[in-house]
């Protein structure tokens, strides 16, 4: 996860909300954030070289990169209800806020972490549950998004062992008070 140390912005893992430690991604919700990842993508493993990356990012710093607004897992589930359920749970045993951004596609918009102040960083659960008729789903799903104030630009970084990672290049033309308009589940 060189991505985090490269956009040098700790205030999730300050939170308590993500941390990259043995190699592994962890959250709140999940000890382990690939054991979300039942189902798997079709693509085949290719990623972004480094050194690419690095220029990218260092790009995006001298244009005005303020921090990471939040990090996304999108994912299939069995049950969207279900798996909603235990985010709402596994959130409230932790003492962490639980929202839901109103959305009209499959997924379920949740964000967990605390908007008292609207510029805190946010850990991202968007469960699908994979029952409809759209092609690309068993294609882009599952996928870590790294994501700005508001995406303007998602740039594709690769696949590797069938987990997309992606790269949403934001401005800050969008008020980010959108976020009162959140329901708050818990």
């Amino acid at each position: 996860m060189n991505i985090c140390r490269l956009l040098a912005d700790d205030r999730l893992e300050k939170l308590g909300l993500f941390r990259v430690a043995n190699g592994k991604m962890a959250t709140p919700l999940a000890e382990d954030g690939l054991s979300l990842f039942e189902y798997r993508s079709k693509r085949v493993n290719e990623f972004v070289e480094q050194p690419i990356i690095e220029g990218l990012i260092a790009a995006l710093k001298i244009g005005g990169f303020k921090a990471i607004n939040h990090i996304g897992f999108c994912y299939k589930v069995a049950s969207k209800e279900d798996e909603v359920k235990r985010i709402i749970h596994d959130a409230k045993q932790k003492r962490w806020h639980v929202y839901q951004e109103p959305s009209s596609d499959d997924a379920d918009w949740i964000f967990v972490g605390d908007i008292s102040e609207i510029t805190n960083p946010l850990i991202e659960l968007l469960p699908h549950e994979g029952q409809n008729t759209d092609e690309w789903v068993d294609y882009w799903l599952p996928h870590i998004q790294f994501d700005g104030v508001t995406y303007i630009q998602r740039v594709n970084l690769g696949c590797l062992e069938g987990i997309n990672l992606m790269l949403d290049i934001s401005t800050n033309n969008r008020d980010i008070n959108y976020r009162k308009s959140w329901n708050k589940l818990a």
